[in-house]
């Protein structure tokens, strides 16, 4: 299987994400997919001096339809975006770096109110002692 240029990212990411499950293992979930990705790439760069069985099939499956792991991890990480922007980057509104960027400044922002949330409750508990 090819990936040819024009393909929407979205579709080439389920496709990818369809191999890879049916290649290294049925359970992956696509966090899953990303640690096996990041671990490839740094094998590759010569980072990792050994790589696991299952890494091992997701290097062969990546070489044989040759995309690299930096590639295939942006696929499966642009899956994991919220809806709105997904849309924005097929309509072509938002370049998908940019997209990323904001899904990472949304996620750091959610763990950041978590925090404060947390500590909150905490002071309440210690003031009501």
């Amino acid at each position: 299987m090819k990936f040819t240029k024009g393909t929407d990212i979205f579709i080439k990411a389920d496709q990818l994400k369809y191999l890879l499950r049916k290649h290294v293992d049925q359970s992956l979930t696509p966090k899953q997919m990303l640690r096996i990705l990041v671990h490839v790439k740094n094998y590759r760069l010569k980072f990792r001096t050994s790589i696991n069985n299952d890494e091992k099939k997701a290097n062969d499956l990546l070489y044989s339809i040759g995309v690299t792991p930096r590639t295939a991890y942006e696929w499966i990480y642009a899956t994991m975006m919220p809806e709105d922007l997904k849309k924005k980057v097929n309509d072509g509104k938002v370049p998908m770096k940019r997209a990323q960027e904001l899904y990472k400044n949304r996620m750091k922002k959610e763990k950041a109110c978590l925090g404060l949330q947390i500590l909150e409750e905490a002071r309440k508990i210690i003031e009501g002692l």
